[in-house]
């Protein structure tokens, strides 16, 4: 008597555990890549290598494959997206007049959101100003009043915001 199995490598889902991962800071250290699954092969963006360093990659996203055969000898390709961001850019800061009882500051667009600390004639906002618009407009204003803003624009995770930079209208 002969009697067949037939094994499908397909449909499974699981996925080796690693240390990859989503986010490094350009600044990082290098990272040995390990995997709970045994003798695979890591490549980044196709390109075969144990060790991640985010400085040699630079800013943006890439994607680290694990390669390997899993408990029923089938061949897997695990992806593991990832990103490299860093400090965020100190963004430009213009101000102008928009009314006699308005003030605009715009920048540069550097981050995705910031924050905006606002005084008016040297009283400060209690609360501040999270936006990811590339500008404000302060009214109801005075004149002779003076809007002073302390923009930073916000980093990625823990790379790090941007230095503070201030302007006055």
């Amino acid at each position: 008597t002969v009697s067949c199995v037939v094994l499908s490598c397909t449909g499974i889902t699981l996925a080796a555990e690693t240390n990859v991962d989503t986010l490094y800071c350009l600044d990082d250290p290098e990272v040995m890549l390990s995997a709970d699954v045994e003798g695979g092969m890591f490549a980044i963006e196709g390109v075969e290598d144990s060790t991640l360093l985010p400085s040699d990659l630079g800013v943006g996203r890439f994607e680290v494959t694990y390669t390997y055969f899993d408990s029923l000898g089938c061949e897997r390709v695990d992806p593991y997206p990832t990103r490299i961001a860093t400090v965020a850019e100190a963004p430009s800061l213009n101000c102008s007049a928009v009314s006699d009882n308005s003030v605009s500051f715009a920048w540069n667009g550097t981050a995705d959101q910031y924050r905006i600390i606002a005084t008016v004639n040297g009283t400060p906002s209690i609360i501040p100003i999270v936006t990811t618009e590339n500008e404000i407009t302060f009214g109801d204003l005075n004149p002779g009043d003076v809007v002073e803003i302390e923009l930073v624009a916000l980093g990625v995770g823990p790379c790090g915001d941007s230095p503070l930079v201030e302007g006055s209208c």
